[in-house]
């Protein structure tokens, strides 16, 4: 009987929290402030203090994975796995003091750019840019397993409604954000052609 009411309570916990995460993003996204361009959204307009900055960029590279990897990783082959981490806790601020200051005062938004602008190369940006979305979609398949062992394990939920779940969620924000910056910035394009009489 107490394990039934607890795991209400697990259910309870998990379900507020996936609706206040949705809640928060989409709040933003229609009543928030707005970004112009796609460099507004990358580097907010340079109002982001250099903390926040990092934290977002650990955000994007440690994922679900580090959080629940790391852990047992330690716990069953020993200390060994903390020589990765010296590596990570360099690279946050090599990335923020020195890179980042680059792309901004370059005016670009990714290190495609950067490689494109630097071996003055189409090629070599597309090269890279392609490895990254054969690493990406080889990573999925574990991004998207992963929480899903750890709701099986904690609260019971099966395995194909976590994959679902966490699939629709997905795309929902990926949606919104290909709207963000595709969709806004060509109506806004289309908008101040009217009004200044522009064709094309």
């Amino acid at each position: 009987m107490f394990e039934q009411r607890s795991m209400v309570w697990d259910y309870l916990v998990f379900i507020i929290f996936v609706i206040a995460s949705t809640f928060v993003a989409l709040y933003s996204k229609f009543f928030g402030p707005k970004e112009n361009t796609k460099a507004d959204f990358v580097f907010a307009a340079g109002k982001v203090s250099m903390g926040a900055m990092m934290l977002s960029i650990a955000r994007g590279t440690l994922g679900v994975r580090s959080f629940l990897g790391f852990p047992s990783e330690l716990f069953y082959r020993g200390s060994t796995m903390w020589e990765t981490l010296y590596g990570m806790v360099l690279a946050y601020p090599i990335v923020c003091f020195v890179f980042v200051p680059v792309y901004f005062s370059l005016g670009i938004t990714s290190v495609y750019q950067y490689l494109d602008l630097r071996f003055k190369s189409r090629l070599v940006r597309c090269l890279a840019s392609g490895t990254y979305i054969v690493r990406q979609l080889l990573n999925q398949g574990v991004t998207v397993f992963t929480p899903c062992v750890a709701l099986n394990t904690i609260i019971g939920i099966p395995y194909w409604a976590s994959i679902f779940g966490i699939t629709i969620v997905s795309i929902i924000f990926t949606v919104m954000v290909l709207h963000l910056l595709i969709v806004l910035p060509k109506r806004r394009r289309f908008q101040w052609r009217v009004e200044n009489n522009v064709e094309g």
